[in-house]
């Protein structure tokens, strides 16, 4: 895993809450990704597909956020069964 990237990722916060956002890639094969963070503890997570770099249709439409951060990395699931895609996700998680 990679660590932060600021040219994918950006983190925002407000008094007592924190928001990180970016995109990663679930790989062909993977039901999940690990994704880097800045936050220490994350309540919520959503990713959305972005089919921004494809004209296909995609079978990965959602994921969301399991367990909590370790290491510096939260991991997302896919929301299916649909393994045997790479599939370009969009992202936000909250936490502090």
């Amino acid at each position: 895993m990679a660590g932060y990237d600021d040219t994918i990722q950006r983190n925002a916060g407000t008094p007592g809450m924190r928001f990180d956002g970016g995109r990663f890639d679930f790989s062909s094969g993977s039901a999940t990704c690990e994704v880097p963070t800045r936050l220490a503890r994350a309540l919520c997570g959503l990713a959305m597909a972005d089919l921004s770099a494809t004209t296909s249709p995609q079978q990965t439409v959602l994921g969301y956020k399991v367990g909590d951060v370790s290491n510096g990395a939260i991991t997302f699931v896919r929301a299916g069964a649909a393994v045997n895609e790479d599939a370009r996700m969009s992202y936000w998680l909250m936490g502090w």
